[in-house]
C-alpha cells in the first residue's frame, strides 16, 4: 500500500510504503516474513509488533510484512521469538531469513 508523502506543488510525487523507512531498523540480520489471517486488523499487527519488539521493514503487501527485531538477539532468543509468532492466532505463516 503506497501513500503520498508530499502534496506540495514544488515537490515531486514521492511515495513510500505505509511502514516507511526507519533509521532504527537494522540494515542486515535476521528477518521474518509474516502472512496474516484475512480478518486481521492493522491495529492487531501493530500491537503484535510492539509486544514482541519488532520493527516493520517492508510491506504491507498482499497480506504480508517483513519484520526485524529491534534488539540484537542470540539464537535461543530468535527461536523463542519465532515460536511466539507462530503461536499468534492472527499469523498464518512465519518465514525466517537469516
Amino acid at each position: 500500500m503506497l501513500h503520498r508523502l508530499q502534496s506540495d506543488a514544488d515537490r515531486d510525487d514521492t511515495y513510500a510504503t505505509l511502514s516507511g523507512q526507519t533509521d532504527h531498523a537494522p540494515a542486515s540480520g535476521p528477518r521474518f516474513t509474516l502472512r496474516f489471517q484475512a480478518d486481521t486488523r492493522w491495529s492487531e499487527i501493530q500491537a503484535l509488533c510492539e509486544r514482541l519488539n519488532l520493527r516493520i521493514v517492508s510491506g504491507p503487501e498482499e497480506g504480508m510484512i517483513d519484520v526485524t527485531p529491534t534488539d540484537k538477539l542470540n539464537q535461543a532468543q530468535m527461536r523463542a521469538l519465532e515460536a511466539a509468532l507462530k503461536q499468534s492466532s492472527s499469523v498464518a505463516f512465519v518465514g525466517r531469513q537469516g
